[in-house]
């Protein structure tokens, strides 16, 4: 193997850990998300962060061994991940790795959505309450004061 494909395989290889950690988290953000624990939720997106920065280096790291290895095989540009799981030129284990490492990217990617969509929903009805409850009176030119009408279901039930 070529010192390029060595450094990806041992970059990628490094990567998938700090991914795994970050699925898990996402998966413990949604449960906080749907048991409303703000302090589970405050401690996750910490955790988050910790993990956000031990992946930058290595993003880094995997970006100059593709460029290299782009280089090697006389690419014009760097290969993305996917395109290393089907490239036979490449060692089997490599192919493999980045394989590994897209699909748990992948599930990763789909696991934020639905928690931003958690977050959202909640977003929602936390500004639908404060319209509630924050309703005020207004006083008109003659000097009474005009309530607005209030909604006959305070709170949807639906969810």
């Amino acid at each position: 193997m070529s010192n390029p494909v060595t450094e990806l395989q041992t970059v990628l290889s490094q990567m998938i850990p700090v991914v795994e950690d970050l699925l898990t988290a996402a998966y413990q953000q949604t449960e906080a998300l749907k048991k409303d624990d703000l302090e589970r939720l405050l401690a996750i997106v910490q955790q988050q962060q910790l993990l956000a920065a031990k992946l930058q280096p290595l993003e880094a790291k995997r970006v100059q061994a593709l460029e290299a290895l782009a280089q090697e095989m006389g690419l014009a540009s760097p290969p993305v991940l996917s395109e290393l799981v089907g490239d036979a030129d490449l060692p089997a284990d490599l192919r493999e790795t980045a394989r590994v490492l897209h699909g748990k990217l992948e599930l990763l990617k789909e696991q934020q959505e639905l928690n931003q969509m958690l977050l959202q929903q909640s977003l929602y009805y936390t500004r639908k309450l404060l319209n509630i409850f924050n309703q005020t009176s207004t006083y008109q030119p003659d000097g009474t004061v005009e309530q607005p009408p209030v909604s006959p279901a305070l709170i949807d039930k639906s969810v």
